[in-house]
């Protein structure tokens, strides 16, 4: 027996230990992020290896499945509101179907293979610790989904909705679409960028490429960061050793060193690259390029690469003109190449590579 918090048992009957002990922590889970499962109806259903099964899930109805293998659970019929938990043995892989309707939610709570084909409807998907596979195409997959991944090696591929994205504990590969799409990255999560708007947070050791939409993301450490081919977008490395690349991006977008060592290289559009403060190499693209600096930067130390006669630097907060910031650069040459050094007042040094610079230098 299982016990549902409100006094609502659900019999177990049939299943294995570890299917009746993950069938229950699901639910436990799921009653701690939502009061209003306390009270729900519970119904059980079952995929058997093989077989295909259709469930409708009424709001206020938990619908605990359990599957002795390789099924398919169509939820296409779900009327709204209700919850599926899906638990199987470890290593067996069920396809679930859902819908047109909103507010279905499927927990997928233990460690075995799931493939979850969105539906039009909005959704809220709950991964468990298995490898899940979470589909959305652009004929079925044009609702908004809340997706949470675990500890598995969780697949995403969005399509035309608005998504909200988390990744889990796994090594996550995201692929988003068309639509407005929310990603807070987890480690070793690898996301491609679609022809929507994103906004990717957060990570650790990731990698991730922007699309062609407006782009904005903040790294975590050790990320690995390339703008897309948009434009607009705000690129902005975490605490760690982050790389952050323009590509072969034509766009403008701004690009923002943090407090670890970052590299940036920015892409052939009129980008902004600013400094943090950690320790940053920059090189600009073949566009005009403005490389801005602040007190904020107090100490670090910053490299300029590639700088040309149609670049721009910008420092702000001191009170210097740009005759005191000439004044406070020397200039010295190894062979052909001309180095440039600015020491700011509070320490904060800037090189720049490849030219010597002079008053019209400054903005």
């Amino acid at each position: 027996m299982v016990t549902v918090p409100g006094g609502v048992t659900l019999s177990t009957g049939g299943l294995s230990s570890g299917t009746s002990a993950a069938l229950a922590g699901a639910i436990q889970t799921l009653n701690a992020s939502n009061s209003a499962f306390a009270n729900a109806t519970v119904t059980q259903s079952s995929i058997s290896g093989g077989s295909s099964s259709n469930a409708t899930v009424a709001s206020g109805t938990i619908l605990a499945v359990a599957g002795s293998g390789n099924g398919t659970l169509n939820l296409a019929s779900v009327s709204g509101g209700g919850t599926a938990i899906v638990t199987q043995a470890a290593g067996t892989t069920n396809t679930i179907l859902l819908g047109a309707n909103s507010s279905s939610l499927v927990g997928l709570n233990d460690s075995s293979n799931n493939i979850v084909n969105t539906g039009t409807g909005n959704t809220t998907i709950i991964a468990g610790a298995g490898n899940n596979t979470l589909i959305g195409t652009a004929a079925t997959g044009s609702g908004n989904s809340a997706i949470t991944l675990g500890a598995g090696s969780g697949t995403v591929v969005a399509a035309s909705g608005n998504n909200v994205i988390t990744a889990g504990s796994g090594a996550s590969l995201i692929g988003l679409g068309s639509g407005t799409n929310t990603v807070t990255l987890g480690a070793n999560t690898t996301v491609f960028g679609g022809s929507g708007n994103t906004s990717i947070t957060g990570g650790t050791n990731s990698t991730v490429v922007g699309g062609s939409g407006v782009n904005t993301i903040t790294g975590g450490a050790g990320d690995i960061i390339f703008a897309g081919t948009g434009s607009g977008g705000t690129i902005t490395a975490g605490s760690g050793n982050e790389t952050l690349s323009g590509g072969t991006g034509t766009g403008a977008n701004t690009y923002v060193a943090g407090s670890g060592n970052a590299l940036i290289a920015a892409g052939a559009g009129n980008d902004t690259i600013k400094g943090g403060t950690g320790n940053a190499t920059m090189f600009g693209g073949s566009g005009n390029d403005l490389f801005s600096f602040s007190t904020a930067g107090k100490g670090s130390s910053n490299l300029i690469s590639n700088f040309s006669a149609n670049d721009k630097l910008t420092i702000g907060g001191y009170g210097l003109s740009a005759a005191q910031l000439l004044a406070d650069t020397t200039t010295a040459t190894s062979g052909s190449t001309t180095f440039s050094t600015i020491t700011l007042p509070d320490g904060t040094k800037i090189v720049v590579v490849g030219a010597a610079l002079t008053t019209s230098s400054f903005v």
